[in-house]
């Protein structure tokens, strides 16, 4: 581990409360064995962290050292669950947990808590997970499955969400290895859920797919419903409506069965934007709507933006660019991720193209390329693209106009994005031969 604090030492020494562990971690730092490189926090200098580990292989089993690491696991894993809960507190997610906890983790009083635990663990968690997955050992496979799947649902649609796929790799592999069918379902979900970066529309769909073969062979109810969601919103990505919706409206059942409320709003909004796709317009406004209500009745903070960003994409596919435009400014005023809130500032490109505000659009435009920098999100970059080759010739610039189009369409096409045929219709229209130019 990059570094730890005395609630981890406790659950490796197999002590009762992380306070027992100061005496021995004060005593070690002050003959210079540990130092603190912030508050509460303790690492071993890289010399003495060979010596210790080497020490540890000459003195400890093998058995005692795997225990001590699934030890540190399942009290991370414990600490993962709270914040989840703290966050959501209506997630299905601890309930369906297939590893029993041993410990009850760090105390998070509320959802700010929770948020900082996790930016400050997740390297250490990353850390620690392939630690526990390069044990040869069945036993590790289980925890290490549950908390990739509560570490997924508390990074959901941000930057960091992507971090997780290599653990997730590689518990795929052991769980294939071990023909534990339930753990690999779960593996493949946290690969194949709607994320960003180089991943194509088609690869997720194709291992959400095989997820529910083999969480339907394992009888897991929690990987069917989250995977029955996230294909929906895969195939929606993909253009496809009609496949879609009965999976979303399945999704949303079988939430609601679970109690889990807020997660069952986002697959209703979700189901609007499959209804307007269909044309059936009157119940995809109903839905968002419905949806809308019924989040701003819940109190948690997460749910809310995320039903007024759908909310906004599916008024402005009903032409009603003015409420979307309310919609998604009111989720901007929400959100806190730079993610989410570079794709609100694309969207929003949209609804002024649409109610012909062309500068305003370049600036939105500009404000959602400015928050992708860095983040690798291709589908977000190509909307942002899009909407400024749309906008740029009413402003005398047709030429960059060109440009952005052009990215915008290789862009899209690549992840696979419905929205790739429409940038083309585009660029034929207005720019006949810009295959001649340079384009695909």
């Amino acid at each position: 581990m990059p570094s730890f604090d005395a609630a981890s030492a406790a659950a490796v020494l197999e002590l009762p409360q992380a306070a027992d562990a100061d005496p021995l971690l004060a005593a070690l730092t002050a003959a210079g064995l540990l130092t603190s490189p912030g508050p509460g926090r303790h690492r071993h200098p890289a010399l003495l962290r060979g010596f210790a580990r080497r020490q540890s292989e000459r003195t400890d089993s093998p058995p005692v050292r795997d225990a001590a690491l699934l030890r540190l696991l399942d009290h991370h894993l414990a600490t993962a669950v709270t914040a989840l809960l703290r966050v959501r507190p209506d997630s299905p997610v601890p309930r369906h947990l297939r590893h029993r906890l041993a410990t009850t983790g760090h105390h998070l009083p509320d959802a700010p808590a929770a948020r900082a635990w996790l930016h400050d663990a997740h390297p250490h968690l990353l850390a620690l997970t392939g630690q526990v997955l390069d044990l040869d050992i069945p036993d590790a496979l289980r925890p290490a499955a549950d908390l990739l799947t509560v570490w997924d649902r508390l990074t959901t649609g941000t930057a960091r969400q992507r971090d997780l796929e290599a653990p997730a790799r590689r518990a795929l592999e052991r769980a294939r290895r071990w023909e534990d069918d339930a753990s690999a379902a779960r593996a493949l979900r946290v690969l194949a859920a709607p994320r960003f970066g180089p991943d194509t529309y088609e690869r997720a769909e194709r291992d959400l797919r095989a997820c529910l073969r083999l969480a339907e062979k394992a009888g897991d109810p929690l990987a069917l419903t989250l995977a029955s969601g996230e294909l929906g919103v895969v195939l929606l990505s993909l253009g496809r409506p009609g496949d879609a919706l009965p999976l979303l409206v399945q999704a949303e059942e079988r939430l609601r069965a679970e109690g889990a409320t807020t997660s069952a709003l986002e697959a209703r909004a979700q189901a609007g934007r499959a209804y307007i796709g269909l044309g059936r317009a009157e119940e995809a406004l109903a839905a968002v709507n419905e949806a809308t209500e019924a989040a701003r009745e819940e109190e948690h903070a997460v749910v809310l933006p995320a039903v007024l960003h759908l909310a906004g994409r599916t008024f402005l596919a009903a032409d009603r660019a003015a409420t979307a435009t309310d919609r998604l400014r009111e989720a901007l005023g929400l959100e806190t991720d730079p993610r989410r809130t570079a794709l609100l500032w694309a969207h929003l490109a949209h609804c002024r193209l649409d109610q012909r505000q062309h500068r305003e659009a370049v600036t939105a435009a500009d404000r959602a390329l400015e928050a992708e920098a860095g983040l690798g999100d291709a589908y977000c970059r190509g909307l942002a693209l899009a909407a400024r080759g749309r906008a740029l010739p009413a402003l005398g610039e047709p030429r960059i106009a060109l440009g952005c189009l052009r990215e915008a369409y290789d862009v899209l096409e690549r992840r696979g994005a419905a929205e790739a045929a429409d940038v083309r219709a585009l660029l034929d229209e207005e720019f006949p031969d810009w295959h001649a130019t340079g384009g695909a």
